[in-house]
């Protein structure tokens, strides 16, 4: 707090805009539904369709950063999540490895 400024990192979980759909629009494109990675893309446009379902509003999410920038002594680290018991706990205790690990077995991709 050299200058006294207080920081708050705030780490957002999903949150509903367009971004989603577009994602899924480009994983449709011709070059890709024709390569080798066709099932692990149909498998992931169904995944950006769930993260857009369960994703937080726009006005949810501004008004959550409105109020804790409205604090005096705001929290360091803030996760703003639709699933919080996701971000909160289980990216704190588990490793990354693991995680990417998930998502694999999550899209299916082959084990090794």
């Amino acid at each position: 707090l050299l200058y006294g400024i207080e920081v708050c990192v705030i780490a957002p979980g999903s949150i509903k805009s367009k971004i989603w759909e577009k994602g899924s629009k480009n994983a449709e494109s011709e070059k890709y539904m024709k390569s080798k990675y066709s099932e692990y893309l149909t498998r992931f446009k169904g995944w950006l369709r769930y993260i857009d379902e369960i994703g937080l509003s726009s006005d949810n999410f501004a008004s959550r950063v409105f109020k804790i920038s409205q604090k005096y002594h705001p929290p360091v680290r803030v996760v703003i999540h639709p699933r919080p018991f996701l971000a909160l706990f289980l990216q704190d205790i588990v490793s990354t490895r693991f995680f990417n690990w998930l998502y694999a077995r999550k899209l299916g991709f082959p084990k090794k």
